[in-house]
């Protein structure tokens, strides 16, 4: 049996919708508990002034332009109350991560079976795990995989509605402006202990899917190959710009990194 017959073999055989769902909640669940354990709750008077201030109009750049999750939750919690801040944003958490596993599956299937498209979803649960530290107010990064994942499908479909809709809401979630961490010449003058957390960091963040994502990156549809050329532009502001420790930009690779990753293992 080829591998084409055999994909066509798996979209016949449909697995069943409600095994994926449980798998995206539970995984969502155990995500967003460990985000709020360590981000949300300890520091929740720091992320209760970034969000007025970038409501307000008062934030630094780049936050100020990043309106799209402080607007939608401030609207909430004015309804709400500002007490149920950190509550509202714990749910936001559990909803943005399921919409990102939901749409980044949904665009792994065009190529894989559900079981391969399952693999792909675990490890970007260890990718996410491995990223969001080092903050304390970063709500967009949770919603990027997903929109991005979203607007690659739409793409595969040619529904160009989808795809400005899309694009609409990357701009108002976060927009390109870079707002430095190091240079690279400064990263070159850190001390060892530095240096450290930036490369276990990255193997964390990595940990197989590096490896797998450049094995498979030959052996993968010519269509992904193609729209995986957005990545480009990201990895190198992230390596002339960002804190090298914090892997957290890098999940916006994730929706075809991964699929790279599961070719090289695919063709194993």
């Amino acid at each position: 049996m080829t591998s084409h017959d055999r994909l066509e073999f798996d979209e016949y055989r449909r697995p069943y919708v409600e095994r994926v769902v449980i798998v995206i909640v539970l995984l969502a669940i155990a995500l967003t508990h460990t985000y709020t354990t360590n981000i949300i709750h300890p520091r929740a008077a720091e992320r209760l002034i970034r969000h007025d201030q970038i409501v307000e109009g008062t934030a630094p750049d780049p936050y100020n332009d990043r309106i799209l999750v402080p607007y939608v939750t401030n609207l909430i919690m004015s309804k709400l109350g500002r007490d149920r801040f950190s509550d509202i944003y714990v749910a936001y958490c559990l909803l943005a991560i399921m919409f990102s596993m939901a749409s980044m599956y949904a665009l792994w299937r065009k190529w894989f079976s559900s079981d391969m498209a399952t693999i792909g979803l675990l490890a970007y649960a260890l990718s996410y795990y491995a990223s969001m530290h080092y903050h304390y107010y970063h709500p967009w990064s949770h919603l990027e995989p997903g929109l991005i994942a979203l607007a690659l499908l739409a793409a595969y479909k040619k529904q160009i509605w989808l795809i400005v809709i899309c694009a609409s809401l990357m701009i108002a979630n976060r927009y390109f402006g870079i707002s430095p961490g190091r240079s690279v010449s400064e990263y070159f003058a850190l001390g060892t202990a530095d240096w450290k957390l930036a490369v276990i960091a990255n193997v964390a963040f990595w940990h197989l899917i590096g490896i797998y994502a450049i094995s498979g990156f030959w052996s993968a549809p010519r269509w992904l190959r193609y729209a995986g050329l957005y990545t480009i532009p990201l990895l190198v502001a992230f390596v002339l710009f960002a804190r090298w420790h914090e892997t957290r930009p890098l999940l916006s690779l994730m929706p075809v990194m991964i699929p790279y990753a599961l070719c090289g293992i695919r063709s194993r």
